[in-house]
């Protein structure tokens, strides 16, 4: 559940990014369109019932696509669902950096990476001074994906 003072404006088939219309796959579970980008994040654990031993752990890794309300990421090591972490997620074009919270919703074993694992991660808090700064770098990276 997002933080009250980060609310999304959800929709069932289609997402207005910048004037344009997108329809999301019937296929696609999720409420909001993702990107494929590689960002590169900072992870640290804020906790873990399932894994108590990665509280505080701090690592970096890379998306493979994102949205509004969360990403998937690339990981070297097993992170249980429900795992609370803190996530400094940088692009590179344009230069900048966002601190969100989030949750693991999801995670995979891989067989052909070299990082072993994907995890999905649902954004908790994204804090009020950066809302409307997130929103426009996405719906920026959107159009773009877009065309």
């Amino acid at each position: 559940m997002l933080d009250p003072c980060f609310q999304l404006r959800r929709c069932d088939t289609v997402t207005r990014i910048q004037g344009k219309t997108m329809t999301r796959p019937k296929s696609e579970r999720r409420s909001n369109v993702r990107f494929d980008e590689n960002a590169q994040v900072a992870v640290t654990v804020l906790s873990s019932d399932e894994a108590p031993a990665l509280a505080d752990k701090a690592f970096f890794c890379p998306t493979e696509n994102l949205s509004m309300t969360g990403l998937r990421l690339m990981l070297h090591v097993n992170v249980p669902v429900d795992t609370s972490m803190q996530l400094r997620i940088a692009f590179i074009k344009p230069l900048r950096a966002f601190h969100h919270e989030g949750r693991s919703v999801w995670i995979r074993k891989l067989d052909s990476s070299s990082l072993p694992y994907a995890c999905g991660v649902e954004f908790t808090r994204i804090p009020p001074d950066i809302a409307d700064s997130w929103r426009a770098m996405i719906e920026r990276k959107l159009s773009l994906q877009n065309g």
